[in-house]
């Protein structure tokens, strides 16, 4: 994310080591598993909480996670990072190799660092934290921890943060996230650690949730969804300054969404759905989709859109079993535009590529700008008037653009590269700061 004076945060999930540089290519910070310098921290599995300034520069990186007492197995994900006010709040789950112990582990925020907080977490299974930290220091915000947990410690229990994005905090600093209980039928805790969890109990094996939380994260209101017959998952997430909120996930045939009174169904045939619901938990309007968002951002709520990403793979209905139903023929990954206001499909604009992935969406001088990776060439706008080829005998990632229309505005390449190392670092790509 990047703030209006340019300053730039992310997050970042490491299992092992890791250098920092800053723009002139002096080394800044080295992650090793001992340290050997000033410039060096020890710190091999979690998270790290990273800052530059606008000229390049690193500001801090702070640690969550606890890499001495956490099995080799160990990840971490990271669903959201967004500024509310003077604080940064991250949402993320840890998933973790042993299993089936009822033990008591510590999460670790800032390991060796005055503002250190160690919460414990009597399981090592899969659970999800938000937690907040000073935007300026990135030193931690005493407190402001919510675990959400399985009341299991076995393997087949686990609660994941899922999804990309948080939703942009409404007026009143509120925010949504997705949940997806992973598993047997059991029971679940919510704010395991707070003065008010809350216990919840799921019939079926991947059940989706929405939650809201307020902004002294207190949960508001949460709503399920879930199938009989298959499982179903949340993708991504946004909000709107009302504190209403859009979701969208996978879901079997006929899922069971709930609308805050005795819930509705998917139509027939749709296999993935996009909902509003407003910032009372009521469903606003629903769609049902052949395939999931993988992304969703609101730039301009008085232009009536939500951008989203997504992947097709043949025919794709954007309105399953609704008389405004838009069909298209997408190979691939795509962007589109739909409305606010009844989640209709405005347009969608493509690649052409067994390869080709979006990584993320923002805006940039009114531009939206799609970050892309593909395995040599590629098409945009395939079969269109201004059907454009990029070629490329090696990796290319880069941006797309188009206009708020839909109009195709260009390309930038920003690394092309032989593609030589398995995890060449490119394959997290998101929208950070581009060239003007």
């Amino acid at each position: 994310m990047v703030d209006d004076d340019g300053t730039i945060s992310f997050a970042l999930s490491i299992n092992g080591e890791f250098t920092f540089h800053n723009a002139d290519d002096t080394k800044a910070l080295s992650v090793t598993s001992s340290t050997t310098s000033a410039n060096d921290i020890a710190f091999r599995r979690g998270v790290l909480l990273v800052q530059y300034d606008r000229d390049g520069v690193l500001r801090w990186a702070k640690r969550l996670g606890n890499a001495e007492l956490e099995p080799t197995g160990k990840t971490y994900s990271v669903s959201g990072l967004h500024r509310v006010g003077d604080r940064l709040r991250l949402v993320g789950t840890a998933v973790g190799s042993t299993r089936d112990q009822d033990v008591t582990d510590e999460l670790i925020f800032g390991e060796g660092e005055a503002s250190e907080e160690r919460v414990p977490v009597r399981r090592r299974a899969q659970f999800g934290f938000v937690a907040s930290f000073d935007a300026e220091t990135g030193d931690f915000v005493p407190d402001s921890v919510i675990l959400n947990v399985p009341s299991q410690p076995a393997t087949q229990y686990g609660l994941r943060h899922n999804g990309t994005g948080i939703g942009s905090p409404s007026d009143d600093s509120s925010f949504v996230l997705g949940m997806l209980f992973v598993g047997a039928a059991g029971e679940y805790i919510l704010g395991a650690n707070t003065s008010d969890p809350l216990q919840i109990s799921v019939s079926q094996q991947f059940v989706g949730a929405f939650v809201r939380y307020t902004g002294a994260s207190r949960r508001a209101w949460m709503r399920f969804v879930g199938a009989e017959t298959s499982g179903a998952s949340i993708h991504s997430s946004a909000m709107l300054l009302n504190g209403a909120s859009l979701f969208s996930g996978a879901a079997g045939d006929e899922a069971d969404v709930d609308d805050g009174l005795q819930g509705t169904h998917l139509p027939v045939g749709a296999g993935a759905f996009l909902v509003r619901y407003d910032s009372n938990g009521s469903l606003e309007w629903m769609r049902g989709l052949t395939r999931p968002f993988s992304a969703l951002v609101v730039d301009d709520e008085d232009d009536d859109a939500v951008f989203a990403l997504g992947t097709g793979d043949g025919t794709l209905v954007f309105g399953v079993g609704d008389e405004d139903a838009e069909t298209r023929e997408i190979q691939g990954p795509f962007g589109s535009r739909l409305s606010l206001t009844d989640g209709t499909l405005v347009w969608a604009r493509s690649l052409s590529s067994s390869t080709a992935t979006f990584r993320g969406l923002n805006f940039l001088d009114g531009a939206l700008v799609l970050s892309a990776r593909a395995d040599g060439s590629f098409v945009v706008q395939p079969g269109e008037a201004d059907e454009d080829t990029i070629t490329s005998t090696a990796i290319w990632s880069g941006s797309i653009r188009f206009d708020r229309d839909g109009k195709y505005l260009g390309t930038t390449p920003y690394v092309i590269h032989p593609g030589t190392r398995l995890n060449d670092g490119l394959n997290v790509g998101a929208v950070i700061n581009l060239p003007r």
